[in-house]
């Protein structure tokens, strides 16, 4: 999700170049134009890619799916009657045993 600045610039060199191929080149300029043109193609790319990953990355936190929450803990390895006529829940489950 999140974009780092290396794979900005490595995109933003890409944009660059394409734009001096398809832009510049055609039109004879100076060294000095022809540079100074293709690094403001190099700013604009790179500065928009961070400005666009920032707002993504922060719009994400704000209204993206929040996070899950941890599961509780075990509970204990003894399970606790759910009763207090332990002898009462026995010849129930007794009387289902012979049934089947």
């Amino acid at each position: 999700m999140n974009q780092s600045w290396k794979s900005s610039a490595a995109i933003s060199i890409g944009v660059a170049i394409f734009f001096y191929v398809t832009q510049i080149r055609g039109e004879n300029p100076t060294l000095f134009e022809a540079v100074s043109l293709t690094l403001f193609m190099f700013a604009i790319a790179f500065l928009t890619m961070r400005i666009t990953a920032r707002l993504v990355e922060g719009s994400m936190k704000r209204w993206g799916p929040k996070p899950k929450a941890p599961p509780p803990p075990p509970g204990p390895a003894v399970i606790a009657p759910t009763s207090e006529r332990i002898e009462h829940n026995r010849r129930r489950r007794d009387r289902r045993r012979e049934r089947r």
